[in-house]
C-alpha cells in the first residue's frame, strides 16, 4: 500500500469521526492525546481534536509518512510541499484530473483532498457549528468536516502527490520533542505550550499551539484565541529566537 493511499484513509478518518471538528484556533488537535486509525492492518496515530482545512490535509500526509515541508496554511502549502519533491503543482487550466490523495487548493482561502476521481468526491474541514472559525471540540453538526461531491471553490490548482513510497510501519505522533531538545524548547517558550508570539521589529503576530507556529490572520482570529485561552501569554522574541523556535518545531 502506498503512503499516499494511507494519507487518503487517514483524512477519511479525520472528516468522518466526530472527535474531529472545525477550528482555526485549535487546528492541530487538543494536545491531550492521540486516536488510533487502522489502515492496512497497521495503526497510525493522529492527534485528538479539531482541524481546519489545511491542517487536516497536512496532518493526514505527515502521519502517513510523507513530508509537507513545514507547510502550515493554504498560503504556503504550494511552495513548501512542492519543495519536498513529494508534490507537483497543476493549475486548473492544465486540465489535470485529480486522483485520490491529490489536493485542491485555493491559496488564499481553502483546501480539500480528493477522495476519488470517479465519482468526483472530496474531503474537507469546512466551518464550525457557529458558522465561524472556532467552536466546541469535535464535530457538533456532522458537517464541520465531511465527504461531499466535487465543487469549484474556485480552486487555483491541484497539488498532485507524486510520492510512490510503500507504507512500512504505522506512524507514531510525538507529543514532545526528544529530551535533549526539550530544554531548548522550554528556554524559547518559557515553558508555554500555547502563546501569542511577537517578533521584535515586526508588526505581525503568530500563534504557537505547541506543535507549530502560524501567522494570526486577523483581529477576529486574535480575539477568538484570547477568548478561548483566557490566560494565554504574549511573548516577544528576537528574530533569531523566533527562527530557532520554528526550526525546532519543524524537526
Amino acid at each position: 500500500m502506498l503512503k499516499k493511499q494511507v494519507a487518503v484513509e487517514l483524512m477519511k478518518h479525520l472528516v468522518t469521526h466526530d472527535w474531529h471538528g472545525y477550528s482555526q484556533v485549535s487546528r492541530w488537535g487538543d494536545g491531550e492525546g492521540t486516536c488510533d486509525a487502522e489502515v492496512g492492518g497497521k495503526v497510525y496515530k493522529l492527534e485528538q481534536g479539531d482541524r481546519d482545512c489545511s491542517s487536516g490535509v497536512i496532518s493526514a500526509y505527515e502521519a502517513a509518512g510523507i513530508s509537507c515541508g513545514g507547510a502550515t496554511y493554504t498560503g504556503n502549502m504550494r511552495s513548501c510541499m512542492c519543495a519536498t519533491g513529494n508534490f507537483k503543482w497543476h493549475p486548473m487550466s492544465s486540465g489535470y484530473v485529480a486522483q485520490a490523495g491529490d489536493i485542491y487548493l485555493d491559496e488564499a482561502c481553502h483546501t480539500a483532498m480528493c477522495l476519488s476521481a470517479v465519482p468526483d468526491m472530496l474531503m474537507e474541514f469546512a466551518i464550525s457549528e457557529n458558522n465561524g472559525i472556532d467552536g466546541a471540540e469535535g464535530d457538533q453538526t456532522g458537517h464541520e468536516s465531511h465527504i461531499r461531491t466535487y465543487y469549484d471553490y474556485p480552486w487555483d490548482g491541484i497539488l498532485e502527490c507524486i510520492n510512490r513510497e510503500e507504507a512500512q510501519n504505522g506512524t507514531t505522533v510525538s507529543n514532545a520533542p526528544a529530551s535533549e531538545e526539550n530544554n531548548t524548547l522550554v528556554g524559547l517558550t518559557g515553558g508555554a505550550t500555547r502563546a501569542i508570539l511577537e517578533v521584535t521589529g515586526q508588526a505581525e503576530q503568530y500563534y504557537l499551539d505547541g506543535h507549530t507556529i502560524r501567522p494570526i490572520g486577523s483581529l477576529e482570529e486574535l480575539k477568538a484565541i484570547k477568548d478561548l485561552y483566557k490566560d494565554i501569554q504574549t511573548l516577544e522574541r528576537s528574530k533569531k529566537q523566533f527562527q530557532d523556535l520554528k526550526d525546532l518545531l519543524n524537526r
